[in-house]
């Protein structure tokens, strides 16, 4: 007898553009990239997918993209200030060792800079949380070294 495979199709909420379930099942967080590009552009900012890897070219190893670490999504905020989003799965909590992470340690040079960057979980957040930055009522955060990031 033959078992039969689950296939899992993402159910995207219109209300919030949010998945519906979070867990084993969640779509992984590449699903989410679309989304938040279209959301967050409609608000005057600029986000563009940042592939980052590296290919074997005439028998050299080719590093593309930017810097190991670099956030998933990067642009500008409609002020022109750098943007940088690192994508996470809906219910993603940072750990003691995300925060030390070369991940974490972009998102906090961004941030010292004068750039905006943060997690985001899901389109609403997305938006929510460039809005607060954009009218200044989100205080800056070091990714690298901040013991309650997420945790809200």
């Amino acid at each position: 007898m033959e078992t039969e495979k689950s296939v899992i199709t993402p159910v995207i909420t219109p209300e919030t553009g949010d998945y519906a379930h979070s867990g084993p099942d969640t779509p992984p967080e590449s699903a989410l990239y679309a989304p938040i590009i279209l959301a967050v552009c409609k608000t005057g900012a600029r986000l563009f997918r940042n592939h980052v890897g590296v290919a074997e070219q005439r028998g050299q190893h080719v590093r593309h993209g930017l810097p190991k670490g670099s956030s998933d999504l990067i642009g500008w905020t409609s002020d022109g200030r750098f943007l940088a989003i690192e994508v996470k799965r809906p219910g993603w909590r940072p750990t003691p060792s995300w925060r030390k992470s070369p991940q974490a340690a972009f998102l906090a040079a961004v941030t010292r800079a004068g750039g905006v960057a943060f997690v985001a979980r899901s389109v609403e957040e997305a938006v929510r949380l460039l809005g607060e930055h954009e009218r200044g009522e989100h205080e800056p955060q070091s990714w690298a070294d901040h013991p309650d990031i997420g945790e809200k």
